[in-house]
């Protein structure tokens, strides 16, 4: 057993265990039913209290490792897979016996970042709890977990810290995360450039100063090459987001979107081609929701 202390004051974190656990444990398999076996008409009671058996399925940009969330004991974790390894290997098995796995994904070839969840008082006078998220990354044997942005003095500050805006696919050492941080006369919401292996961050784009009641910057947009594309700032009074797009440094706002009742911007990516914002446009008369398109020349909306 290894407990890993990964800082803070408001997680008090986190004992990790690493465990070998024979391959048919963690298999996934499909057994079709034999016709002398009478399927039970109705599930058990207990079946729509379980975990599901497995999510968050990832292939490593190599192609050498999949990871995945699967239930074990009634708690969630983290199984690494060798592509291709010979029958009775074992899979790598990653616990958090005191807190809650909710994400995984892989950052490099041998790097994969593991978020979890605490709900916490953020001090002992406190009546309220609040929604903690945290992220580390551990290596391809789900060993050597390293809190990212650990090194930042805003991290124990905000309930959030598991955002990614950059995977930046040519660096194989840093990924991009944005965090709030406090400067002398502002507050901000800035890049860092995170080192996925020793978890410390360095700043590599400072965001304009928010401004309660006025335009504050909620999220960026990037091109998974380590480059700003836009940005997202929004408006408390009325709610409205808007886009600005980041032409040579110049913010050039191209579109306005309501964001009352949960619409907005809600833009997740881009095209490859990088002529496209992509995002989840929820139509006004039907209240349905599709994924359309977002020019950047034309500022339309496309299907």
């Amino acid at each position: 057993m290894q407990r890993i202390d990964l800082g803070g004051n408001t997680m008090h974190f986190c004992r990790l265990v690493t465990r070998a656990l024979c391959s048919a444990a963690f298999s996934v398999s499909l057994i079709a039913a034999s016709p002398a076996q009478t399927p039970p008409s109705h599930p058990p009671v207990e079946a729509f209290g379980a975990l599901p058996a497995i999510s968050d399925v990832s292939l490593s940009p190599d192609g050498k490792h999949i990871a995945a969330l699967q239930t074990y004991h009634g708690r969630t974790a983290v199984v690494i897979y060798e592509v291709g390894a010979p029958p009775g290997t074992v899979p790598a098995i990653l616990i958090d016996e005191m807190h809650y796995i909710v994400g995984a994904r892989w950052a490099k070839n041998d790097r994969l970042l593991v978020t979890i969840y605490e709900a916490t008082r953020p001090n002992l006078s406190s009546t309220r709890t609040y929604p903690f998220l945290r992220m580390f990354s551990v290596d391809t044997k789900a060993q050597n977990p390293v809190m990212l942005l650990q090194n930042s003095q805003w991290t124990d500050y905000q309930n959030n810290t598991a955002r990614i805006a950059d995977l930046t696919l040519d660096d194989p050492e840093n990924i991009i995360m944005p965090q709030f941080a406090a400067h002398l006369t502002y507050t901000s919401l800035d890049l860092y450039k995170v080192s996925v292996r020793t978890g410390r961050g360095e700043l590599a784009l400072q965001g304009k100063a928010m401004q309660n009641g006025m335009e504050n910057t909620i999220y960026y947009i990037m091109d998974g090459h380590g480059h700003v594309v836009g940005r997202v700032d929004q408006i408390q009074e009325p709610l409205v987001d808007h886009l600005r797009i980041n032409k040579d440094e110049y913010w050039q706002e191209v579109a306005q979107f309501d964001a009352e009742t949960d619409h907005g911007a809600d833009l997740v990516g881009m095209s490859v081609d990088g002529a496209q914002l992509v995002r989840f446009d929820t139509s006004d008369e039907s209240g349905t929701t599709s994924v359309a398109g977002f020019e950047i020349a034309t500022g339309r909306t496309v299907s």
